[in-house]
């Protein structure tokens, strides 16, 4: 609650400046300051200490170097996070070689695969290691989507030389989706110059797609052959223990019985599509045995999985991933309000009710913190997210009713119909 909202925002002269919100920072620095402190010099001798300054409070940015990470890397993304197994040791190896060495490894590096096995998190975590190791290198990640959507909003704005300077004078540049770049001539022709640019200055460029470029029949010839002039290397579908080391890894030491790791493995063999996917179950799982006050176990897995696998096919990874929208909507439907309701400033008791259970749901089903939460229903703040959770958390325990309802809504969120 105190520390997720904090924000790395600048490195300079051994001082690592931290930003928290306004209410919250004399508390964080007096509960959490000389530890943060004390942790940050153990890294190294080039981190002396930790400021934690105001949002927008830091020092300006003629006084400090520029931020730790640009915004549009995920700092979740790093290598020491990904786990290698057989089906991705080669691209895992080949990444890690590039961030330690750009422009000098591989380059250009295409990473390839379906979705779900980890071509995003190599691309960030690549950018994120490089300018961990050498902040004075300039990284660009961008979708082929933000490509596309950046270069149409710079011709029809008449700013094109600034879109070319974005892009062109990067040191490393990170593109996602590619295959995206099919039968788009005008973007294709453009990310085949900015290629031409950053090989010749001595760049490194890092893509990545769902498929090889050989695969790619409406791509534009030239930018294919560019594409396939460095190396290119691919990963597949982790198998049953490479499964098994990831699902270990982000359920954490809390499940450590026999039990637990009997279901973890049981998990881990059920759920094979897609890292997503595996993520997505796990998820699932632990909020119903939160929800419900069990413990995790192999039947109760298999229970929960019942839904997702009537037919036997591959779990949608979308429906296994519950977002503040989706559990408003469900929310709603299931207790008859309209959606805004759960953001408006009304006290009904109908409202009251439906707005707590929505909020305890965005607890336990996403990675949100309580003021992040409390943002998205209509700006309230943390400690009414908090007693929201308790609330609703005590009614499961003595209500039947209240039960059922938040069980309900966990099975049409998890399920491959759901209509939210």
């Amino acid at each position: 609650m105190w520390l997720e909202p904090l924000r790395a925002v600048a490195l300079r002269d051994g001082v690592l400046y931290v930003e928290a919100p306004q209410q919250t920072r004399h508390w964080v620095c007096r509960r959490f300051g000389a530890k943060l402190s004390a942790t940050a010099t153990s890294l190294g001798p080039s981190l002396q200490r930790v400021e934690i300054v105001e949002e927008r409070g830091a020092p300006s940015t003629a006084e400090i170097a520029d931020p730790v990470l640009p915004r549009t890397l995920n700092p979740a993304y790093r290598f020491e996070e990904f786990v290698i197994g057989s089906a991705n040791r080669f691209a895992h190896a080949a990444s890690l070689a590039v961030a330690e060495l750009p422009a000098q490894a591989y380059n250009p590096l295409f990473v390839c695969g379906p979705p779900g096995v980890g071509k995003t998190h190599l691309l960030n975590a690549i950018g994120n290691y490089t300018v961990l190791n050498d902040s004075s290198l300039g990284v660009r990640y961008a979708t082929a989507e933000t490509f596309t959507g950046q270069f149409t909003n710079a011709l029809r704005a008449g700013e094109i030389q600034s879109f070319k300077n974005d892009y062109r004078l990067a040191d490393v540049l990170l593109l996602d989706d590619v295959q995206f770049f099919e039968n788009k001539t005008r973007t294709g022709e453009e990310l085949l110059h900015t290629f031409e640019v950053l090989l010749a200055t001595g760049a490194q460029v890092v893509l990545a797609a769902d498929r090889p470029p050989s695969a790619m029949p409406a791509l534009d010839p030239r930018l294919r052959d560019r594409l396939e002039s460095g190396l290119i290397v691919d990963l597949h579908l982790p198998d049953f223990e490479t499964r098994l080391s990831i699902i270990k890894k982000r359920a954490g030491r809390r499940y450590s019985t026999g039990e637990q790791q009997g279901a973890l493995e049981f998990l881990a063999r059920q759920v094979s599509s897609s890292v997503h996917a595996l993520e997505g179950a796990l998820t699932r799982v632990r909020a119903y045995a939160s929800l419900t006050q069990q413990p995790l176990t192999t039947s109760l897995v298999e229970h929960v999985l019942a839904s997702l696998y009537a037919d036997g096919s591959a779990i949608d990874k979308q429906s296994l991933t519950p977002t503040v929208e989706r559990i408003q909507a469900t929310t709603s439907n299931a207790l008859d309000l309209p959606v805004p309701a759960l953001s408006s400033p009304r006290r009904g008791r109908q409202v009251v009710y439906a707005r707590q259970v929505a909020m305890y749901l965005c607890r336990e089903l996403t990675d949100l913190s309580l003021p992040a939460i409390g943002q998205r229903f209509g700006g309230r703040d943390h400690s009414t997210v908090l007693h929201a959770c308790r609330q609703v958390r005590n009614r499961i325990l003595t209500d039947p009713s209240t039960r059922e309802l938040v069980e309900n809504i966990i099975t049409q969120l998890g399920h491959p119909a759901d209509k939210a």
